[in-house]
């Protein structure tokens, strides 16, 4: 392994791997944490920045609940990870029954739109869901998105593939024999836009 010092503020360490062909390098790894001022949308580096995160730390139990931090040890990443762990709040700060909630770094953004609580409805011309409830604020996690995991009646498993700590889901197989269930009371749909 190479020496390395850090010099920065921020922490950071060098370590080795392999790739797949046999040959070594070595990867320096930095972690820069910074506090957002809601009123301003200014952002300033957080006093404390913490230390490298070096396996996964989940909300919960993991593989039952989703990542809060991924771990800063990937030997190859061409680009850098933006975690946000934040609450999405209605605009004025009032309930309404569905918002958009975004954040743009560069000219990149991400959208998302949050729904108060609803439901799915079998009805004669297929599932509808419900007009939302009103809803104020939301914690931004997987969990309250739609997906998780169904157990069949045979106590086998299966988990929905683009979310599997999800609030609500059942396979096709389920949801033809259903006539009223509840959606995942808080619902996010992503969007991208550039």
């Amino acid at each position: 392994m190479e020496n390395f010092t850090n010099l920065s503020a921020f922490p950071a360490m060098l370590f080795d791997s392999f790739d797949q062909n046999d040959h070594g390098f070595s990867t320096v790894v930095a972690r820069v944490s910074y506090d957002l001022d809601i009123e301003t949308g200014e952002l300033t580096l957080c006093d404390d920045q913490g230390e490298l995160v070096e396996q996964d730390v989940h909300y919960g139990e993991p593989g039952y609940s989703s990542v809060r931090f991924e771990s800063d040890l990937a030997p190859y990443k061409p680009w850098m990870d933006v975690v946000i762990n934040a609450n999405a709040w209605a605009p004025q700060d009032k309930p309404v029954r569905s918002f958009t909630v975004g954040a743009q770094i560069g000219e990149t953004t991400r959208l998302l739109r949050v729904h108060g609580p609803r439901e799915w409805w079998n009805v004669m011309a297929g599932w509808r869901l419900t007009d939302p409830e009103p809803i104020q604020t939301l914690e931004l996690r997987y969990e309250y998105a739609a997906g998780g995991m169904y157990t069949l009646a045979d106590d086998h498993a299966v988990a929905a593939q683009e979310n599997t700590v999800g609030m609500g889901w059942y396979p096709r197989e389920v949801r033809k024999h259903l006539k009223k269930t509840g959606c995942p009371p808080r619902r996010l749909s992503g969007s991208r836009s550039r």
